[in-house]
């Protein structure tokens, strides 16, 4: 599959919005203060979960760039996704 400039724009632009919902959810749960979104109130280890499944899927943008880039450097549009074994994957083993 061909990424062109308008999927890596895509991609920054989600990852521009999640560092900064990261920063603002993680300010809010610090401070012990309630979350409110839509009228309703979030405890403060909902806030925590949130702020990890962020981080999470920060570090999963992480890696896209992190292969965008690298394929780069080869002079190929195409972007190689290698899937390497996870935690998860053992659990399937066993």
């Amino acid at each position: 599959m061909r990424y062109t400039e308008n999927n890596f724009n895509k991609k920054d632009n989600e990852y521009t919005n999640k560092i900064k919902f990261l920063k603002r959810s993680t300010m809010f749960a610090e401070n012990e203060s309630n979350y409110s979104i839509d009228g309703t109130n979030y405890p403060v280890s909902t806030i925590w979960r949130e702020v990890a499944s962020t981080a999470l899927a920060l570090a999963d943008l992480a890696d896209w760039f992190d292969r965008y880039d690298k394929d780069g450097q080869n002079d190929n549009d195409e972007v190689v996704f290698v899937r390497k074994n996870s935690f998860e994957d053992g659990l399937d083993n066993e």
